[in-house]
């Protein structure tokens, strides 16, 4: 069965590059260009990891970690940021929600490949 994730990212030509990138994979991509149109598609899609960005429009990515987290049939959703934030602390205060990884943005593709096949295997 293919896997599912949810990009939930601002940028469209980031968009468009994550997407040509995940469904050459073989997964089954899903896209949301602001936190609250990302919380519901978490909701309606079960995605089987989210890849988010936290500086988003209609809210941001910690409220988009709060929400899923905060529901039984979403908490188990790793998610996997993906920013361009450089503050540390902001960092940490991040990684500390229950999220899986934190990649940087520019990032190297192979790096983020292997990050989402560790958290929802091939």
């Amino acid at each position: 069965m293919m896997k599912k994730i949810l990009i939930i990212e601002d940028d469209k030509g980031l968009m468009k590059m994550l997407l040509s990138l995940l469904t050459d994979q073989g997964y089954d991509v899903v896209q949301a260009f602001d936190a609250m149109k990302g919380v519901q598609l978490a909701h309606k899609e079960k995605p089987d990891l989210i890849l988010l960005d936290i500086m988003l429009p209609a809210g941001d990515g910690e409220t988009v970690i709060s929400r899923v987290r905060e529901s039984v049939l979403m908490s188990a959703i790793p998610i996997v940021v993906i920013s361009a934030i450089q503050d540390e602390d902001r960092k940490m205060a991040i990684l500390d929600l229950d999220v899986k990884a934190f990649i940087h943005k520019p990032f190297d593709k192979d790096v983020l490949l292997d990050t989402i096949k560790q958290h929802i295997g091939d």
